[in-house]
């Protein structure tokens, strides 16, 4: 019965998501189709591993689809039960809350989502855009507290980063980040603009 059913989940998310053309992380589509997502190890290497289904194309060379590979994992971790606090580190963090759209290696799929890459560290020139990287929605409204998305973005800005940061660049802090999630940015692009520039996809 429980098999059915998680099977019976994973043809709604598949649908759902092909149907909106919308790419998503692990969390949204479990919380969508009513899983609970657990950061324990089972369910951080159960979602690499169903990565790693889709980036090497296995099953008789089948190609796996962003929606179904999310679809794939929000329905086993329908089969799992919470074993145990774990506190995952920055990077699977990122995996787990911001790599359905970004993709593992943060290079995105322009123009629909933004690369990751050097232009982050160029924005941390501007004291404004600091808070900007944790206000714009997908950020700010994510389920991550305010301490680990502190950690997620300074993982990306030394990641992905790191040789366009500026030379007094300094860590985010919880307390910044907290104080910037409070303010809602009701327009990220012309936020962007104003502080910075548009959008460039050359």
């Amino acid at each position: 019965m429980i098999v059915v059913a998680s099977l019976a989940v994973a043809v709604v998310v598949v649908i759902a998501l092909k149907a909106t053309s919308r790419s998503t992380s692990i969390a949204r589509v479990a919380q969508c189709s009513g899983a609970l997502v657990w950061k324990t190890p089972a369910t951080i290497a159960l979602y690499l591993w169903c990565w790693d289904l889709r980036i090497n194309k296995v099953a008789k060379g089948m190609r796996f689809t962003t929606a179904t590979t999310l679809a794939m994992t929000a329905s086993l971790l329908a089969l799992l039960s919470p074993v145990a606090g774990f506190a995952a580190s920055p990077r699977i963090n990122y995996l787990l809350y911001c790599s359905g759209c970004h993709l593992p290696g943060g290079e995105g799929a322009p123009p629909n989502v933004p690369t990751l890459h050097g232009e982050l560290g160029r924005m941390l020139s501007v004291p404004a855009m600091r808070a900007y990287l944790v206000r714009v929605p997908g950020a700010a409204q994510s389920a991550l507290s305010d301490s680990e998305l502190a950690e997620v973005v300074n993982w990306m800005l030394l990641e992905f980063n790191a040789d366009t940061l500026p030379p007094d660049f300094e860590l985010l802090s919880t307390d910044e980040v907290s104080n910037a999630r409070k303010e809602i940015l009701a327009d990220p692009l012309q936020y962007r603009i104003t502080h910075w520039r548009n959008y460039s996809f050359d």
